[in-house]
């Protein structure tokens, strides 16, 4: 007789990692050459340089302030809902509940700028709330099987690989994925 799984409520909370030196190397290493390269057009054209920082900063503090709205409409436009709606959007006798909590809380923690949190759905489009290809396999993926309980082996005889659209495929995607050994007994 098999044993009964622990319901998902009982995994862990979401945790916030810190970067790894790498990450910070990584962006340590573009601005030294993003410095670098400044340095020489401050000297070379210093009226050009100027305007181009205003006219950078002003776009990128548009796009920001853009993002920024767009993700609090979202999360005034969904108020009320929760896990639960996102969780009832799948049959909870053929999927893994681990999956579908780990899906949503590790997105929704992806995706915690400005402290809005977005009720997400299981129709949302990974581009349409911000994820994008790289996002997931570095980041998210990874955070997920953890969570989950799911192995990141073999991932290309996955029915679901490369069909990732929606925040509902990738319940799918990591629900045929096979559990780690070490959690089979959950």
């Amino acid at each position: 007789m098999l044993a009964m799984r622990a319901p998902s409520r009982s995994m862990p909370p979401v945790h916030t990692r810190p970067k790894t030196w790498r990450a910070k190397a990584g962006i340590g290493g573009v601005a030294a050459i993003f410095l670098s390269a400044m340095g020489y057009l401050a000297v070379a054209h210093p009226l050009a340089t100027v305007l181009g920082m205003l006219l950078l900063t002003l776009c990128v503090k548009n796009a920001t302030e853009r993002e920024k709205h767009k993700r609090w409409a979202l999360a005034r436009s969904r108020t009320g809902e929760s896990i639960c709606q996102f969780a009832r959007s799948f049959n909870a006798r053929a999927t893994d509940t681990w999956v579908i909590r780990a899906v949503y809380e590790e997105t929704q923690a992806v995706l915690a700028h400005d402290g809005a949190r977005v009720p997400l759905r299981a129709s949302d489009r990974l581009v349409d709330i911000g994820i994008d290809a790289e996002e997931l396999d570095m980041h998210l993926a990874p955070r997920i099987a953890d969570r989950a309980g799911r192995s990141l082996d073999k991932t290309e005889s996955n029915p679901f690989f490369g069909k990732v659209k929606t925040l509902s495929d990738l319940v799918m995607f990591f629900d045929a994925q096979p559990a780690r050994a070490a959690d089979v007994c959950r």
